[in-house]
């Protein structure tokens, strides 16, 4: 795929294959995909519960689960003139690569912090762990501006620990933390689906400010349309492991052209419209092990043609950085 060199690309995601073992087979999470992230923009990357999203951030950060494994392709990180291949980089200078360069708060906040130490010590462990002799009185001089960046007081949160606080308290206590460092881009997984409806766009909000005034790229995942047409530029939507379609965020909500996500937009209540007009994804979702020939939304697609079925389709430019991967537009 060809970007317009106008902007300066950060991340580089080419032919991205993750796979898990599983009893019943190989689940291939993530098929052969090419993203590419441009600085100080916010990439929204969207679809089903399943679909990959996760599976594709935690592989950038070459973070995989056990029974899991990186198949094929390549992630790189420019930074200041250099490429960093984040994949073939060694285990002491990947773990001092990740947070300094590029963070990522997980999806659940509770699971992120160590539940017998304070929310202080998180903050110095991380510090020291990666730039040692820095003393502890400008770690908490930081860490006290950057919570209350995300409206947090500094001298009653830095001394309690993680049950002591509220779910929206700690997601944006990890939000802090994933600033700490100065990251040049942070990865936020699903960060509001644990939260109430009004802390999730006290959040989103919060995050809009914080990008508006330091630039910092991001990529923020979610299932939820909505949020992402609140905060990102440009939206990726993702199906069975695979990136079928990437516009800005204007074109992915009023000229969606691949059929999952005519389909995604559709099954979005509506606040004006009548609720006939809400329809769910048609068919059920194939088997991930067991994945469809072709192109694999073919067998819930309403406009499926006879390649649909024995060729994929492949992520083509439309037009004005449009991509598409559908027969429709081949």
């Amino acid at each position: 795929m060809k970007y317009s060199s106008k902007r300066e690309i950060l991340l580089s995601v080419k032919g991205l294959t993750v796979e898990f073992r599983i009893p019943r087979g190989i689940l291939r999470a993530v098929d052969n995909v090419y993203l590419d992230v441009y600085k100080g923009e916010v990439l929204g990357l969207a679809g089903e519960s399943g679909c990959g999203k996760s599976v594709l951030a935690h592989a950038i950060l070459n973070i995989v689960d056990p029974n899991g494994y990186i198949k094929d392709g390549k992630i790189i990180f420019r930074d200041n003139g250099k490429e960093i291949d984040i994949l073939s980089l060694p285990k002491g200078r990947l773990r001092r690569f990740r947070w300094e360069k590029i963070s990522i708060v997980f999806q659940g906040a509770q699971n992120s912090f160590n539940p017998v130490i304070k929310i202080k010590d998180h903050f110095i462990d991380t510090v020291v762990d990666h730039r040692r002799r820095i003393p502890t009185e400008k770690v908490f001089e930081e860490a006290e501006k950057l919570l209350k960046q995300v409206r947090l007081d500094a001298n009653q949160v830095l001394g309690m620990y993680q049950h002591e606080m509220s779910g929206g308290m700690k997601q944006r206590a990890l939000m802090a933390l994933s600033f700490i460092l100065k990251p040049k881009l942070i990865i936020l997984d699903e960060p509001t689906s644990a939260l109430d409806v009004l802390t999730q766009k006290y959040i989103v909000s919060l995050l809009k400010e914080i990008h508006e005034k330091t630039g910092v790229t991001m990529i923020f995942i979610t299932h939820d349309l909505p949020v992402l047409a609140e905060i990102a530029d440009r939206i990726a939507i993702m199906y069975l492991g695979n990136i079928v379609e990437i516009a800005n965020v204007r074109k992915i909500f009023y000229e969606p052209k691949h059929p999952y996500t005519q389909a995604l937009l559709k099954s979005i209540p509506s606040i004006v419209g009548p609720i006939e007009d809400l329809q769910p994804l048609p068919g059920p979702r194939p088997d991930p092990v067991h994945p469809p020939p072709g192109c694999k939304f073919h067998p819930r697609c309403p406009h499926r043609m006879e390649i649909c079925t024995r060729e994929a389709p492949k992520l083509v430019n439309i037009g004005d950085e449009h991509y598409v991967a559908c027969h429709l537009y081949q």
